[in-house]
């Protein structure tokens, strides 16, 4: 299509912002119809924007002015929106987030898997808006000898250093505060070339951790950091060096292989508690924003399970058995898979915990292979399946529904992958039950869902 903009023009449009579409940006038209995406424009916001770049079917513009905004823009609660890239909507009111949060999750299954009558149930949001994220990566940067620490700018990888950030949860931002003022000696000092921190922490056991990400530095400076740590904030139950080189990357994408780890004083992991049961989750394991976060998929995978007591579960992409836990103590059996060494070791001393590892296992490979390899038998009663954010493979598919389930339930954290999944499920002779979308991070454009798919005539 022939649009008439390019790239460089510098002509001004008078828009009207009529929605939001997935990734967040605002969506208005020209006067011929045409499409144009926004960054941080609001629904109801009357703007002038530059078009900065034309992909044939689409404009993507820039706001030079907001001649009317909207009635759900808000002041954002950080002098660092809009430069900063670790959210997107803080500007937007949260009645207004919820709302096209559900809207835009429609949006996906019916333009992407073609489902027109979505089975949408009410949006699920476990937290308060501010202050809840309990798991985080920063990046870090050196300036005149001296770290800052920080999310990269928008479609970017410079680091916009923050200070502390309103969507962490206060313990996060205690342990940030308290390595800036680290000064004698100062940190560079202490572990040169450092370029991330991870930071994880559970408020209900008040514990937390943090992993630096850098080279091989003295033993014994890095017990001088732990220990100043631990003086100021008492709740940091390890520190962590973890090298880069040898860190490898599994199905999800998150750190799998022991040699990254090259120190650790005191702790190497925090228990997470959620629904009752208690999680122990390493530094390099994958666990939920929050516990509220984990709290709230768990009832409602439960209640999909509608389990009996006799049933035969797999829980792919288990993790540290967030799923495989609560699982166990109300199926027959339950197989769960994982690719990550590091958290299938979590996942099985969480079901030796709770004292149900007669009839619960972990399988510590890959999805794929498991399936593959037939590791998990012929059949099953009900799958659990939880991908990383680009979905099911074809062959994991494949795999997934040759167990015969008579119920899968879908955990997604992307609309786009699961939209496609549900649509060759659905090919594949299974019917679309529900859909239950969740705001587990507010103040982004994030969308998590838990979908049930039932097999016609199964009971």
């Amino acid at each position: 299509m022939t649009t008439g903009f390019a790239p460089t023009d510098k002509q001004m449009l008078a828009l009207s912002v009529s929605g939001l579409a997935f990734r967040g940006h605002g969506i208005a038209r020209t006067s011929d119809g045409q499409v144009v995406f926004l960054p941080y424009a609001v629904p109801g916001d009357v703007v002038r924007a530059r078009i900065v770049e034309s992909r044939g079917d689409y404009l993507r513009g820039a706001i030079e002015q907001i001649e009317k905004p909207s009635a759900d823009r808000v002041a954002p609660p950080c002098r660092h929106f809009g430069r900063c890239g670790g959210c997107q909507w803080l500007h937007l009111r949260d009645e207004a987030q919820l709302y096209w949060k559900a809207e835009i999750l429609r949006d996906q299954l019916a333009r992407l898997g073609g489902f027109r009558d979505v089975p949408l149930g009410p949006l699920v949001r476990p937290t308060d808006g501010l202050g809840y994220r309990t798991r985080a990566q920063l990046q870090v940067r050196e300036v005149e000898g001296w770290y800052q620490f920080g999310f990269f700018a928008p479609a970017s990888h410079r680091v916009v250093p923050v200070g502390t950030c309103p969507l962490l949860h206060p313990m996060l931002n205690e342990i940030l505060e308290a390595l800036a003022r680290q000064r004698t000696p100062p940190l560079t000092k202490l572990v040169p070339s450092l370029h991330e921190v991870w930071l994880l922490a559970s408020p209900r056991s008040n514990q937390s951790l943090l992993t630096l990400m850098g080279r091989p530095v003295d033993r014994a400076s890095l017990r001088h950091l732990f220990f100043v740590l631990r003086e100021k904030v008492p709740h940091v139950a390890g520190l962590l060096l973890m090298g880069t080189k040898g860190t490898a990357r599994g199905e999800a994408g998150r750190a799998e292989s022991s040699p990254g780890f090259l120190n650790r004083f005191g702790d190497g992991h925090v228990i997470m508690q959620a629904g009752g049961f208690r999680f122990r989750v390493d530094a390099a394991s994958f666990f939920q924003p929050s516990e509220a976060a984990a709290e709230a998929l768990i009832q409602l995978v439960l209640e999909m399970a509608a389990l009996k007591g006799d049933e035969r579960v797999v829980d792919l992409y288990c993790g540290v058995g967030t799923f495989t836990v609560p699982l166990a103590q109300r199926a027959a059996t339950v197989i769960g898979v994982e690719g990550n060494p590091r958290a299938a070791r979590d996942a099985e001393f969480n079901l030796r915990s709770v004292g149900v590892r007669e009839k619960a296992r972990v399988l510590r490979m890959p999805v794929s292979r498991a399936l593959e390899t037939r590791k998990l038998g012929d059949e099953a009663d009900i799958v659990v399946v939880d991908p990383p954010r680009l979905g099911l493979e074809r062959a994991v598919l494949d795999g997934m529904v040759a167990l015969q389930p008579r119920r899968i339930i879908y955990v997604s954290c992307d609309p786009s992958t699961l939209a496609r999944d549900l649509k060759r499920l659905v090919q594949r002779g299974y019917e679309l039950k529900q859909v239950r979308p969740l705001d587990l991070f507010p103040q982004t454009y994030h969308i998590e869902s838990v979908t049930l798919l039932e097999r016609p005539g199964s009971g």
